[in-house]
């Protein structure tokens, strides 16, 4: 007779749910609420990294989530949150504390931290409650219950030895789902007061007092007034202020099959694509939130629930058999058909049934916006074949029916789904790219985030540390490998960037401004003699091989045999003076040692070399050392930008013997600095500091005669050094054809290229799908980065990353700079000069007779 009559009840909507008081909360702990009637474990799940999944990829997940998650949660009341809240500036600055510690990094996270408040990305939390136990119910009623809690003097609610067994059940139970392919952790008692605070928007949370929160501090957060009106709610502050409009909108109606690989049937993830019209005209997000109760259903339970509906379907083709007509209707003939198969499949426990009641969430600062996002939610999921209600005459109990710790109020707009059609709703998908470090801007996609980027941190993780940067001219990539190198400055890092094309020194302004040692090199008018002189920037023992070979490759072709000879001796008697007088050696001192010995062939060598030493980059590598010149080789932390000029590079075939003067010279140059990066990044003595070498256009680099051999010696020897190499390329296929260097890539940040062949060598060092089902979509995907849908829209920053341990796969991310400052000093747009340094006509100084001519650059030494 009960069970009659509260069927009857359900049928005029007074069922038992909706006459149930409000949750009582005695005790909140981490991963834990209490009420007065049950013990919920709350989980927190975090982001999966699907919304650059394939379609098979997405089944792939859906599947493996139902076959692992279902076991652990059969037969249990469960109750799923999906809400929102913002990313301020100061969680930022927090989260980086202890991280920096060069030059005036204070005011660099202020600025990123500014920046991120601007930003205003919201950011999503996903909340799994299950229930542990039913507690059985008091004696004392609600109201005492509330008031004693209320003034933080009733007897404690949950006693110690209740409180232990039900925290053992939610250890256990987090770990079987942390079995699963979700990432889940326990939610900490101040995130489950913020959850329960922010349902009747009381601000903030409160702070456990010996791991609970209860008393007081627990009915404080339950203490916000709202008013129920039929078709909304409204919240109220402290004040009596109206302070926010809030729907709960119910699912009414699902269709009979969907497509999870379909975005708008991942009805739970697609919350974040829902987009209504602003005032102005252009469509503006909404933040829509779900409260979801469900229960995956027991083989039991479920073979009976399937077993009765088909028993029904049964009678009900008898019954119409025997009627008039004689004819059952196709309708009740395919029920039969479906139950029968179902209960075929359960005898071989392949499905997993789940009874849901879903309800959508939407909060205005007014009426009318409230209005306009309900018939957004509505419109949205009514094209993806879904009924949603408005919930008109049942807001009350819609509310409090999402509330933490609650229960299934209206309980008559149930759902039964299978596990893929409940699951594929894909409540934990997204994007996501979780890594430490500081903030370059953000990941963008359906759950928007910080992108964070530690360049020196893959050594000490004992990774490779090779990062690859790749895409278009234009389109953000020494923005981003500036940015970079200038967080890498902060943590005292050293840091040097080879740059053949001459168009970053606003990183030195940049640098110098926020209190960074900092050093350029660039092209100019005038000329600092020895700036690149191995002896002035390496141990003298060790230089003295290195000057050797570079004078070598500077002589002559008649005197080369010669010199092989007596160079190296002539080097190592200077560092033997050295040692005895303690004047400091030069490669321009052996020449004049050259220059003053008796031998002719001496003298010759020396004439040749020493008209080399003034030519204008001839003396950069072999000049006079001028007195307090500092040379831009250091040693010490620091960011150092060495500009490299244009200079003629022989191919890679021709012979030593055959290369002109200028070549020659070219050569000499860069190596020099290969050299010098190479000691450093290979010195026992430095492999405890952080060391960068980056490399802008690292396909001129890669041309270059050494620059393949020191690329990959780099990228093979990094993590042992404690060395990071950072490839800034706009040629793909290049980088992709040495695979020494594509084998050491540990984080791959790619732009847009538009070639076939350019896109699938990116596509391959991203890890995007490249087999015959997935190689267009991933050309699209590289081909459309930094396009507007407005038309000449170029967005520039726009990029895809990878990085080798975040598990998530490749991301889509935003690089974004601190403010318009920052923006201006790292422009590198063809005809401005971020590094403030006036541009003169290059000058000549010598010609050698006998030697053909000179490059006409000149360089210069500038000491910030």
């Amino acid at each position: 007779m009960v069970k009659a009559i509260d069927y009857t009840r359900r049928l005029l909507g007074m069922g038992k749910g909706r006459a149930a008081p409000a949750p009582v909360y005695d005790a909140i702990a981490d991963g834990l609420i209490v009420t007065t009637t049950e013990a919920t474990a709350w989980f927190e799940i975090e982001p999966s990294n699907t919304d650059l999944f394939s379609d098979a990829e997405i089944d792939f997940e859906v599947q493996s989530i139902v076959a692992q998650v279902s076991k652990p949660l059969a037969g249990r009341q469960c109750h799923l949150k999906v809400v929102w809240s913002a990313t301020t500036g100061d969680q930022y600055a927090e989260s980086v504390e202890g991280r920096y510690s060069a030059g005036d990094w204070q005011r660099w996270v202020n600025d990123r931290a500014d920046a991120i408040d601007r930003l205003d990305l919201p950011e999503r939390h996903v909340f799994l409650g299950v229930v542990l136990e039913t507690r059985a119910k008091r004696a004392s009623s609600h109201v005492e219950t509330g008031a004693g809690a209320a003034f933080g003097f009733a007897e404690r609610r949950v006693g110690e030895k209740e409180l232990a067994g039900y925290l053992r059940q939610g250890h256990a139970l987090g770990r079987q789902l942390r079995q699963s392919k979700l990432t889940v952790r326990a939610a900490s008692a101040e995130s489950l007061s913020w959850l329960l605070g922010r349902s009747q928007f009381r601000r903030g949370g409160a702070v456990p007092s010996q791991g609970t929160i209860e008393g007081a501090a627990l009915a404080q957060l339950t203490r916000g007034r709202v008013v129920p009106y039929p078709d909304h709610l409204r919240m109220y502050d402290g004040h009596g202020e109206v302070i926010a409009y809030q729907a709960v909108l119910p699912v009414t109606d699902f269709p009979g099959e969907i497509d999870v690989a379909d975005s708008r049937s991942q009805w739970l993830r697609a919350i974040s694509d829902i987009t209504r019209p602003s005032d102005e005209g252009e469509d503006v997000p909404v933040i829509v939130e779900a409260s979801v109760r469900f229960e995956v259903l027991s083989s039991k339970a479920a073979r009976k629930m399937v077993n009765n509906a088909h028993e029904l379907t049964k009678e009900q083709r008898r019954s119409a058999s025997q009627g008039i007509a004689g004819d059952a209707g196709s309708a009740i003939e395919e029920s039969e058909l479906i139950t029968d198969g179902l209960l075929q499949e359960m005898r071989g426990d392949g499905v997993v049934i789940v009874r849901s009641h879903p309800r959508l969430v939407v909060t205005e600062g007014s009426y009318d916006d409230l209005m306009s996002t309900v018939d957004a939610v509505v419109g949205y999921y009514s094209d993806a074949g879904m009924d949603v209600s408005t919930g008109e005459d049942e807001q009350r109990d819609l509310f409090l029916e999402s509330l933490p710790g609650d229960r299934v109020r209206v309980d008559d707009l149930e759902h039964i789904q299978d596990g893929p059609g409940f699951f594929g709703s894909l409540f934990w998908g997204g994007s996501a790219l979780p890594q430490p470090g500081g903030a370059l801007g953000q990941i963008t996609g359906s759950t928007p985030s910080l992108f964070r980027f530690n360049l020196v941190r893959f050594a000490e993780d004992k990774q490779s540390t090779t990062v690859g940067i790749i895409g278009r001219s234009g389109k953000g990539k020494s923005t981003a490998l500036e940015l970079m190198c200038l967080d890498a400055g902060f943590q005292n890092a050293w840091v040097t960037l080879i740059d053949p094309k001459g168009d970053l020194g606003g990183i030195v302004t940049l640098a110098k401004e926020y209190g960074l040692p900092t050093n350029l090199l660039t092209l100019d008018g005038s000329q600092q003699s020895g700036a690149l002189d191995l002896f002035q920037s390496m141990p003298v023992d060790e230089a003295a091989a290195e000057v050797s070979n570079q004078l070598q490759l500077l002589a002559p072709q008649t005197l080369r045999a010669y010199a092989d000879q007596v160079l190296l001796s002539y080097t190592q008697g200077m560092v033997v003076e050295s040692q005895r007088t303690g004047v400091q050696p030069s490669a321009y001192r052996v020449i004049e040692a050259l220059l003053a010995g008796s031998d002719d062939s001496a003298r010759q060598l020396g004439k040749a070399l020493d008209a080399t030493a003034h030519s204008p980059i001839g003396k950069l590598i072999v000049g006079p050392v001028e007195r307090g010149m500092e040379s831009v080789l250091t040693t010490t932390p620091g960011i150092w930008n060495i500009q490299l000029p244009q200079t003629t590079n022989p191919p890679a075939n021709q012979p030593v013997s055959e290369w002109d003067w200028k070549q020659r010279v070219g050569v000499a140059l860069q190596r020099s600095v290969l050299t010098h990066s190479l000691h450093v990044t290979s010195s026992r003595q430095m492999t405890g500091m952080r060391k960068v070498v980056a490399m802008p256009e690292a396909h001129r680099i890669l041309a270059m005669r050494d620059g393949g051999d020191f690329l990959d010696q780099s990228a093979r020897m990094g993590r042992a050094n404690n060395t990071h190499l950072v490839l800034d390329s706009q040629d793909a296929t290049g980088i992709a054809a040495h695979e020494g260097l594509v084998e050491q890539l540990v984080a791959v940040l790619g732009f847009q290229l538009q070639s076939a062949a350019q896109q699938d060598a990116l596509g391959a060092m991203l890890r995007l799908p490249m087999d015959d089902t997935g190689l267009d979509a991933t050309r699209s995907l590289i081909g459309g980065l930094s396009l507007s849908s407005m038309a000449g829209g170029d967005i520039k920053g726009d990029a895809l990353a990878w990085v080798a341990d975040s598990g998530t796969g490749t991301t889509r991310v935003q690089i974004e700079l601190p403010n318009d400052h920052v923006m201006q000093l790292l422009d590198t747009t063809p005809g401005l000069d971020s590094s403030s340094t006036e541009p003169t006509e290059p000058t000549l100084d010598v010609e050698p007779d006998d030697l053909g001519p000179v490059d006409e650059f000149a360089m210069q030494t500038e000491v910030v």
